[in-house]
């Protein structure tokens, strides 16, 4: 946004410079273009998530104090901060009569303020599952299907009973690939009697491999970055489980159970 009010304000000096009532419109037009952009650019720098700000304040405190937790804690009561200091000042301003502009504030606070708390939830999150591994959640003994199993038969046979959202594709030991339910929902439904489990899988090769022994909370991100329903748990050639979006649902679950217990 800075980059572009640079751009604009310069080439509206340019156009001025020409001279004329039309040039001047134009120039008129690219200053307004230029100073607006100057705001949303400085306003996105405030340190706050989700604003950019933030996230340049977090990765400083994270090179600074060679944590990232730490450096995510910092963000989040800056943006907590931030957050109540805009809505104050807007009901300030309400208050003075300046409606709009404090009402504006407000909405820009909450907006602010809800991003933090939303960090705040997944900083709890990553705590809680700090020491949970991979192996510990990932669905283990699936039920594989042949990669020639067609799409009707594969949504029969597995998805009325629940059993998964993500299976693996075995040809006898090797493993080929995944067919998640995002996938299937992509074949309008009258195409699955032809289409089969090797046309909409997603290759091995295209996978990205966890290992059990990975941290359980790097493979939820790896799982959410990748936009897929799950993720093949694997050891050499060996498939040893799938992650999927569930079966992290339920460590979670799990573990906020036992920490309520005071288990964990």
């Amino acid at each position: 946004s800075i980059a572009i009010g640079i751009a604009s304000s310069g080439l509206a000096l340019a156009v001025f410079a020409v001279g004329g009532g039309l040039a001047r419109l134009i120039a008129d037009g690219l200053l307004i273009l230029g100073v607006l952009n100057f705001v949303l650019g400085f306003i996105n720098l405030v340190p706050a998530f989700p604003l950019d700000g933030g996230r340049i304040l977090r990765a400083l405190v994270w090179w600074g104090t060679g944590s990232e937790r730490t450096g995510t804690r910092v963000a989040v009561l800056a943006g907590r901060v931030v957050g109540w200091a805009m809505a104050l000042a807007g009901f300030g301003l309400a208050l003075i009569g300046d409606w709009l502009n404090g009402i504006m504030l407000v909405i820009a606070g909450w907006f602010v303020g809800n991003g933090a708390r939303a960090m705040q939830s997944r900083l709890q999150i990553e705590e809680l599952i700090s020491d949970v591994q991979v192996g510990e959640a990932m669905e283990c003994d699936l039920p594989a299907i042949a990669p020639q199993l067609t799409l009707d038969t594969f949504v029969d046979r597995f998805q009325p009973a629940g059993e998964a959202t993500t299976l693996p594709v075995m040809s006898e030991s090797s493993f080929l690939g995944l067919v998640g339910l995002s996938q299937v929902r992509r074949v309008a439904r009258r195409r699955f009697p032809t289409t089969r489990a090797s046309d909409v899988m997603v290759a091995r090769l295209q996978l990205p491999a966890l290992g059990p022994t990975d941290g359980l909370w790097p493979a939820i991100e790896r799982l959410r970055r990748s936009g897929l329903d799950g993720l093949p748990v694997i050891v050499g050639d060996d498939l040893l489980g799938v992650l999927t979006r569930r079966a992290a649902m339920e460590a979670i679950q799990g573990r906020a159970r036992l920490r309520r217990e005071g288990l964990a």
